[in-house]
């Protein structure tokens, strides 16, 4: 399980917005591999969701089936907003939902749209949303 534990209100380079929620993992104990000492940690992520702020705001708190998880990836730079600090990083946190929670919906099980203004009734739409 994971666990919503906060929002945040994005703004991309080209002025769209959208809200993410952030997803934590349960806690796990790691060994380090310089002192040998044991610390507890958990792995963060966020997910992009097509929902408002005021329901992000009541999400908090609650769980979802699935885990997050550390993956290999090119490497890339990323730096501290708060020290400047430039690291190169070989790794993501992603989101992966349990199997059985995912709710697959095949192309003709979509419901049908309606769009008054150009006179179409109950035409399924196709792909990026044109009429098909």
């Amino acid at each position: 399980m994971v666990t919503i534990t906060n929002y945040k209100e994005v703004q991309t380079a080209d002025g769209r917005q959208f809200v993410s929620i952030e997803l934590q993992s349960e806690p796990k104990l790691v060994q380090s591999s310089t002192t040998g000492n044991f610390y507890l940690t958990v792995n963060k992520t966020r997910v992009t969701t097509a929902l408002s702020v005021d329901v992000c705001k009541t999400l908090v708190g609650q769980q979802l089936p699935g885990t997050v998880e550390k993956i290999q990836v090119e490497p890339y730079e990323s730096i501290n907003k708060e020290t400047g600090e430039v690291k190169v990083l070989h790794h993501v946190f992603v989101y992966t939902p349990d199997e059985q929670s995912v709710q697959k919906v095949q192309l003709g099980e979509l419901p049908m749209m309606t769009d008054f203004n150009m006179g179409m009734n109950s035409m399924p739409m196709g792909s990026f949303g044109m009429p098909s």
